[in-house]
């Protein structure tokens, strides 16, 4: 019998696995668990989506100086949700969870804003449909 050894990783330790290749419902259900088993948001994420959603809801946004934007809370809620859908869809994480594009993403999400209280702002580049996209 082929025996799949497979060596993972789990809360700082190794754990070897066996597996029958050739069964391929035991090798999807082991996948299954070990892929999405507790996966969480990283601490890095979190800290960085916590940071801009305090400069966006308190109005003090560096990258919208000069905009009354928390006047849109309330009356324009779509405009908000985009802006933290462009955040979110901008970000990126490395392979460790660690946010490595928190600037752009904010200016990304910000440029929309921008644009959307100020006619004659112009985003460059402009947005990809991808950025924009709601989830």
């Amino acid at each position: 019998m082929l025996v799949l050894s497979i060596l993972t990783f789990n809360e700082s330790e190794y754990t070897k696995v066996s597996i029958n290749p050739l069964n391929a419902r035991e090798l999807f259900l082991y996948f299954s668990k070990v892929l999405f088993k507790g996966m969480k948001l990283s601490n890095s994420f979190k800290g960085s989506l916590r940071t801009f959603t305090y400069f966006m809801a308190s109005g003090t946004h560096s990258m919208l100086k000069g905009i009354n934007y928390v006047e849109l809370y309330g009356n324009e809620p779509s405009a908000i949700e985009r802006v933290f859908a462009i955040y979110t869809n901008v970000i990126e994480l490395d392979g460790n969870g660690i946010v490595i594009n928190d600037e752009y993403a904010q200016k990304r999400a910000t440029d929309y804003l921008h644009s959307y209280y100020d006619s004659t702002f112009i985003v460059q580049p402009q947005f990809e449909d991808w950025e924009i996209e709601l989830h």
